[in-house]
């Protein structure tokens, strides 16, 4: 079971490695959403899987170097905010930039802490 604090490193590690059912653990199971400021809205846990199964699958990997993050509980609702850079990796070569993230978790007795929303962003 994730400790809040451990959540976002385990959301930043399984995505880097493109591991779709870590993914799929670290959030909720029975809703959970995902929204980017490029305009990706995955609404419901099926959507959100099967974005992790195809980003398991394609070429360009992404990482996350966070420099700060905070990290708040209020009983059985939590939240984390942390800002870092994004790398992603491509044949072409690696792309880094400035990146934000937001995770509002929920707490569960058998699951412990897990992602019921998440919200990216790229400033530019």
């Amino acid at each position: 079971m994730l400790e809040l604090d451990a959540v976002l490193d385990e959301f930043s590690e399984a995505f880097g490695a493109q591991d779709a059912e870590r993914l799929k653990r670290v959030f909720t199971r029975d809703h959970a959403s995902l929204v980017t400021s490029e305009g990706l809205a995955l609404i419901g846990t099926d959507r959100l899987h099967l974005f992790f199964d195809v980003y398991a699958q394609q070429e360009t990997r992404f990482t996350f170097e966070w420099d700060y993050r905070e990290v708040h509980a209020a009983g059985d609702a939590g939240w984390v905010v942390a800002f870092g850079r994004e790398t992603a990796a491509r044949r072409e070569g690696d792309v880094t930039m400035p990146f934000r993230l937001t995770l509002v978790c929920r707490r569960d007795p058998e699951q412990g802490w897990a992602i019921a929303h998440l919200h990216a962003s790229s400033p530019v």
